[in-house]
């Protein structure tokens, strides 16, 4: 998933934010390299509810928010890469149910 802010101005701060479609979580934050030459992302992504994205962007959805600051000395863009990852709790609990269901029944659950 790609996001891109407005033409900032260095020194400029600002928050982006994206819905992050249901089962899925971030994983990392990968800017481009003329990107990476003038902007900073300040502290981690962070993942928020769909209330909350409800509140900052029109969209009833769960979301990532991405706190940059331009250190460039021009205008300039701010572009990059949201990764996402299935979530893993789902997958765990299924797979703990398996084995359970197995230990019960006496089985081997391969």
């Amino acid at each position: 998933m790609n996001i891109q802010s407005e033409p900032m101005n260095p020194g400029e701060r600002a928050e982006l934010f994206a819905p992050v479609p249901p089962g899925r979580i971030v994983t990392g934050v990968f800017m481009d390299p003329a990107t990476a030459a003038v902007f900073v992302v300040d502290g981690d992504p962070v993942m928020i509810s769909a209330g909350e994205m409800l509140a900052y962007a029109g969209i009833n959805q769960p979301g990532v928010r991405v706190p940059i600051v331009h250190r460039g000395t021009g205008r300039a863009i701010f572009r990059a890469q949201v990764d996402l990852a299935p979530e893993l709790a789902p997958i765990q609990k299924s797979i703990e149910d398996a084995f359970e269901d197995a230990w019960k029944r006496g089985g081997d659950p391969s």
